[in-house]
């Protein structure tokens, strides 16, 4: 379907290698990419389909999703840190309709947007339940070594995080640069604002006695809804204008995004 309106005319701007609307309204329909790139993808299990959408004042549907459903994108480099040496961010928006829940294995947090499986890991959203002992609702945004284990990461916890509300995210895994040279990390975004990121230690790459993650580039699928299809690690809410891109988004285009999405209008 053509993309006209103001929204998807921001995000195709900054030259997305992928981009998902969402608005499909049948299951056995592919969920098209429309950045011309034609990694299209498909539904797993029964996501809702025809949802009220994000953006203000567009009629985009989005998909809601419970129980295990999720959809798949086939493996491409394209959605790799370190592929081009320029980068990687990725744009969602989220709506969490469930907030308490009992997480993969029982950890109290789920994976619900990523790359990676069980040693070929890459990078993920991650949220916590609100009753999490030390991170209720916190949202993250993880860059693993392929085995796992610590990673780099960058995270925001308060209000914004709420039932059936919806948040704009924005991850920007930099290009990894050997730390002997240079200091780079995950940068975190949440509704148009810089949270967290480089210097912070805990966002790094190499965090000194801690973890050192080398982003690789494996062949597990980009999920939406979930990361590894890990048991009880599914979103159960609403995804979004899901948009991925080979370079690190400056904060003024993040921002533009996020106000053209909640309808601020802009003079530029």
């Amino acid at each position: 379907m053509p993309t006209t309106d103001t929204y998807a005319e921001a995000v195709l701007a900054d030259g997305p290698v992928g981009y998902w609307r969402l608005n499909e309204l049948r299951h056995d329909e592919r969920v098209a990419d429309e950045s011309g790139h034609n990694y299209h993808g498909s539904c797993v299990g029964l996501p809702s389909l025809g949802e009220q959408g994000a953006i203000q004042q567009n009629p985009n549907c989005s998909m809601s999703f419970a129980s295990e459903a999720h959809v798949k994108i086939p493996h491409s480099p394209d959605f790799s840190i370190q592929t081009n040496g320029e980068g990687l961010s990725v744009e969602v928006w989220m709506r969490p309709d469930v907030l308490l829940f009992e997480g993969e294995g029982g950890k109290k947090y789920i994976h619900w947007l990523g790359k990676g499986e069980p040693e070929r890991l890459e990078w993920g959203f991650r949220l916590y339940s609100s009753d999490h002992p030390q991170r209720p609702r916190r949202i993250s945004a993880y860059a693993w070594n392929p085995q796992g284990g610590e990673g780099a990461g960058a995270y925001y916890e308060g209000d914004l995080v709420a039932e059936r509300e919806w948040i704009h995210l924005v991850a920007c895994f930099q290009n990894y640069v050997d730390p002997c040279v240079k200091k780079t990390g995950v940068q975190l975004f949440v509704n148009g604002d810089f949270v967290q990121g480089p210097p912070s230690s805990g966002t790094l790459f190499s965090n000194e006695g801690s973890w050192s993650v080398v982003p690789r580039s494996g062949d597990a699928p980009l999920r939406l809804a979930t990361r590894s299809a890990t048991a009880n690690s599914f979103l159960t809410g609403r995804i979004d204008e899901v948009a991925i891109y080979p370079k690190v988004l400056t904060p003024e285009r993040i921002k533009r995004h996020y106000d053209v999405g909640i309808g601020r209008s802009w003079g530029r």
